[in-house]
Formats: C-alpha cells, sequence, structure tokens
C-alpha cells in the first residue's frame, strides 16, 4: 500500500509539472505569434535529452515487472529533421512474485526523424545493449543481451529557443544472451529463448546547444 501511495504521489507530481510547463509553453507560443515569427527546429546543435516515466517488462524474463524508468540521450542535430546520437536507460521494476526490485540498464545507438509541422512530432530507431537484474527472495539473477529495435515517438512542444518538453511513447524489442543465478560463479547460456519487450512512456526535456534555427513566419488568422 505504501508502495502504491508512494507511485501516485510521483505520478501527480510529474503532472503537475508537465502543467506548468505546457502553460509556459503556450503563452511563449502566444507572444511570438503576436510578433509575426516563432523559432524553427535547430539544426547543426549538440542535443541532449532526459527523461522519466512508467516502465514496464513483458516476457518469461522480465515477467511482466512494473517500475520507474529514466533515459539520457546525447547527440548532433545534423539539421532540422535528422538527429544522430546513444542513448542509455535505466530503470527499477517492483517484482510481482518477490519482494526484491528488478533492475534493468540499457545502452546504445539511436537515430531520430523530425517531421515538419506545427506540433513537431518526431520517431526514432535505436539498438544496444541490455542488462536485467531480476529480484529473488535469494538475491538477483542477472541477464545481459541486445536491444534488437528500440522504436520511440513522440512530438516537441518547444518551451525556449533551446528546451523543449516531449511526451514519448517507446518500444523496445529485446533478446537475452546469457545468465547469471545467485549462486552460479558465472554466466551461462540465455534460459530462455523467447524475445523479451520493454515499454516506456512519459517525458523528455530537450536541449539543444551552440546551433542554429531559423525564423518561421506566422501567418495571421483571417
Amino acid at each position: 500500500m505504501t508502495k502504491s501511495i508512494g507511485s501516485g504521489s510521483r505520478w501527480l507530481g510529474a503532472l503537475a509539472l508537465a502543467g506548468v510547463l505546457a502553460s509556459a509553453a503556450h503563452a511563449e507560443e502566444e507572444v511570438a505569434a503576436s510578433a509575426g515569427t516563432r523559432a524553427g527546429p535547430p539544426s547543426n546543435a549538440l542535443e541532449v535529452t532526459v527523461g522519466l516515466g512508467s516502465a514496464q517488462g513483458y516476457g518469461n524474463t522480465a515477467g511482466g515487472d512494473l517500475g520507474v524508468g529514466t533515459s539520457l540521450g546525447v547527440g548532433w542535430r545534423i539539421d532540422r529533421h535528422w538527429m544522430i546520437g546513444a542513448y542509455g536507460e535505466g530503470a527499477v521494476y517492483s517484482g510481482t512474485s518477490s519482494n526484491v526490485s528488478s533492475l534493468g540498464a540499457a545502452a546504445g545507438v539511436q537515430a531520430n526523424y523530425h517531421f515538419d509541422a506545427e506540433i513537431q512530432p518526431w520517431v526514432g530507431l535505436g539498438t544496444g545493449w541490455r542488462g536485467f537484474w531480476r529480484g529473488q527472495d535469494d538475491g538477483r539473477t542477472a541477464y545481459q543481451g541486445l536491444d534488437l529495435v528500440r522504436l520511440q515517438a513522440g512530438f516537441d512542444v518547444p518551451i525556449s529557443r533551446s528546451f523543449a518538453l516531449s511526451p514519448v511513447l517507446g518500444a523496445t524489442l529485446s533478446k537475452f544472451l546469457s545468465h547469471s543465478a545467485p549462486d552460479a560463479g558465472g554466466f551461462a547460456g540465455p534460459s530462455s529463448n523467447d524475445l523479451s519487450v520493454f515499454v516506456f512512456a512519459g517525458a523528455l526535456a530537450r536541449f539543444d546547444f551552440f546551433g542554429r534555427r531559423s525564423s518561421e513566419v506566422v501567418l495571421a488568422s483571417k
């Protein structure tokens, strides 16, 4: 019960923060529109993203565990459409069949494509390494493998010229290649040939440094 209350409080706080940032973005857009221009997408910029949200794993290994996930991305925004870089993830899951929490981590490379539209939607594709430490009463069983396909989608809400908030939904298809039980001396082959799916839903804070932005004309409504 205490865990549920704590989780609910975190989500209420996240929703309140998102509401404040969205209100600020709306006010800034109104000011920009009254001036007749607004900042276009960045290009030739260093891009850093920080994410927070709900994480859940599916499959024989992940076991339907629900938790809180974080992400960090660093890359280069080549132009208004493409960003190429790397990502890192971490998550803590509440075990469904154990009082011991499970842990997850991932790292790899990714490419994002940003579409030309007023709400600035984007999609991302990545691949890399994944680790999972399943909680058990006698310790944690460690799994290592690959993120075969990491897919994300969202849309950017500009807050300022170098900062945007982005709701995001993502799913990763993973294959674990080795595992190590708590009483084992090292890693052995896979405990299962099944694939695992890790889902993330939350928000990204996107920062752009050293780049340039073009000005876009806002057409006055009739």
